[in-house]
């Protein structure tokens, strides 16, 4: 059963607030205020210090219970973790409690690894799907994914041996030269390696 309080005007208090939760079966206190669907997270208004705020309903209720809790930590829900039925997402309950008996303060690598979606399997990997190890010399981050750096040197080279790799270094070539040509120092390099070329052939024809 669901409990709404009028309060008029006055702050709400942490024992208002448990008036807005519904205490399940499973010990979940499920929150019965504004729930983001795109998320499934509950969230509520508090003021602060003269300063109006939007945390999420369960950490509001941590941080109320117990205390802030450590410095880039999340709190993950070890009720959804113990529940082996739920599939996670927007639609999952367990995102709506605010029980701090079932939230613990993790690092955000331990709470995505207790997940079961794609990330915690990927994290889980230690070989690239060529069976290369992805250790610390031949594994690099790109967008937050980590890439095989043997797989992505093959990739390379048969890019580069492919025709259309081959007419790439080609037309960069080309551009590099027109570049080259427009450089007063170039061409007198250029007149020099040529004058040295020419010297070296009549030597070597006077021999």
């Amino acid at each position: 059963m669901t409990y709404n309080s009028s309060m008029g005007n006055r702050k709400k208090t942490i024992e208002d607030r448990l008036f807005e939760v519904v205490v399940l079966e499973n010990g979940c206190w499920e929150w019965q205020g504004y729930v983001y669907e795109k998320t499934g997270y509950g969230y509520l208004c508090v003021r602060r210090d003269g300063a109006k705020r939007t945390p999420s309903a369960h950490r509001y209720f941590y941080e109320e219970l117990v205390g802030t809790p450590p410095p880039g930590t999340d709190l993950d829900h070890t009720c959804h973790n113990d529940d082996l039925t739920c599939a996670g997402g927007p639609t999952c309950r367990h995102r709506r409690c605010v029980n701090p008996d079932h939230l613990d303060p993790v690092t955000p690598a331990v709470n995505i690894s207790r997940g079961r979606g794609l990330a915690p399997k990927n994290a889980a990997k230690t070989h690239c799907p060529e069976g290369h190890e992805y250790s610390e010399d031949n594994t690099y981050a790109l967008e937050g994914k980590r890439q095989c750096i043997t797989c992505r040197k093959v990739t390379q080279q048969r890019y580069y041996d492919s025709e259309h790799g081959g007419d790439k270094k080609r037309a960069y070539a080309r551009e590099r030269m027109r570049e080259l040509r427009k450089d007063p120092e170039y061409k007198l390099r250029k007149n020099a390696w040529e004058r040295d070329r020419y010297n070296r052939k009549k030597a070597a024809a006077a021999a």
